[in-house]
């Protein structure tokens, strides 16, 4: 496996062997037993003209997600208006869930 240690912590853009695009935050890797972890993982999905993020699954929290090395056909850092995208709607995301608490 590629060495991903520089882009631990970063957002990043892995497109998925099955056509999906998703933009996460690089938690780790596992390289003994071939897997990503990734946090609040959303899926890119074009919404007439623009690109709007998704959640990946909707039954269960996404702190944290698993996704096998041989599920991801590339994995990149993502630019710098996505991350800034991406993570403005992940913390708007968790200020609601702290608001309905």
């Amino acid at each position: 496996m590629y060495d991903l240690e520089n882009l631990t912590g970063d957002i990043v853009t892995m497109k998925l062997t099955n056509g999906i695009e998703l933009l996460a935050q690089l938690l780790g890797t596992d390289e003994d037993n071939n897997y990503f972890t990734l946090g609040e993982p959303r899926i890119v999905v074009i919404n007439g003209a623009d690109l709007a993020l998704i959640p990946y699954v909707f039954t269960c929290d996404t702190v944290e997600v698993v996704i096998p090395a041989s599920a991801v056909l590339s994995i990149n850092k993502s630019s710098e208006d996505s991350t800034a995208d991406y993570e403005k709607l992940v913390s708007e995301i968790a200020e609601d869930a702290v608001t309905e608490e």
